[in-house]
């Protein structure tokens, strides 16, 4: 319930409700180079890239439609740190229930887009960025290997939705909420897609994060890092407006 009042109080302050963003997806090939190459970039503080993935597993017995059939969802956001010692964080989290693997999909992008925001806002506060540019010269980039969440994406950007739908749809609100308000901040976003087990680091990592986020026997609690990241989002947007 917290998490939700302050999901509301973003989406108050959400001035158009479709994704802010550029959606890209390149041929195969091109993709790869992309998606190493702004590895690279991200001892850049002006430019955050985060690898993204989810997780769909079947467990049970009986048929299809069984009761005893139960989907575990799992959702990861994988990223090189900001400190002297560069090292991968990984980031898990537990999609909404009910859902499949696009839910999970979505998820990883719009928990990667919320890091996004506490990383930039960070990197803000602590005066990081300094002279080498302001927020209006930032960028995020998000990669991700499942083009079917990009084309979900897409539409979310081309159609504006109404409050009420963004009320009923968590998954959907977070996209655009996340989204805007780090376009409110002037952080260009960027989504796009990686060929999955193309041997990118960071692409690998995300894969085998998100399966652990699938597990029942994670053993920790997801939320609480859901709560630090809208609370840093809420306490800018009271600062700033």
């Amino acid at each position: 319930m917290a998490n939700f009042r302050r999901e509301m109080a973003l989406l108050s302050v959400t001035t158009e409700f479709k994704f802010y963003g550029d959606i890209i997806i390149q041929p195969r090939d091109e993709a790869i180079r992309t998606a190493i190459e702004s590895s690279k970039s991200d001892l850049n503080y002006l430019h955050k890239v985060f690898f993204v993935d989810g997780a769909c597993f079947t467990r049970g017995k009986g048929r299809k439609h069984s009761p005893d059939i139960r989907k575990a969802l799992g959702a990861a956001v994988v990223y090189m740190s900001s400190g002297v010692t560069r090292v991968w964080e990984e980031r898990h989290f537990h999609p909404p229930k009910g859902g499949g693997y696009l839910q999970a999909e979505l998820t990883a992008v719009a928990e990667g887009l919320a890091i996004a925001v506490l990383e930039i806002l960070r990197a803000k506060d602590q005066d990081i960025l300094g002279s080498k540019g302001s927020l209006t010269e930032s960028k995020v980039t998000i990669f991700t290997d499942c083009q079917n969440a990009l084309w979900r994406i897409i539409k979310l950007r081309e159609v504006v939705s109404t409050e009420q739908r963004l009320r009923g749809n968590p998954i959907v609100r977070k996209l655009i909420t996340r989204s805007q308000y780090l376009n409110s901040l002037g952080v260009k976003v960027e989504l796009r897609w990686v060929p999955g087990h193309s041997h990118v680091e960071g692409n690998e990592r995300a894969h085998v994060a998100a399966q652990v986020a699938a597990s029942p026997d994670l053993g920790i609690c997801l939320d609480e890092g859901l709560q630090m990241i809208e609370y840093s989002l809420l306490r800018h947007v009271k600062e700033h407006g």
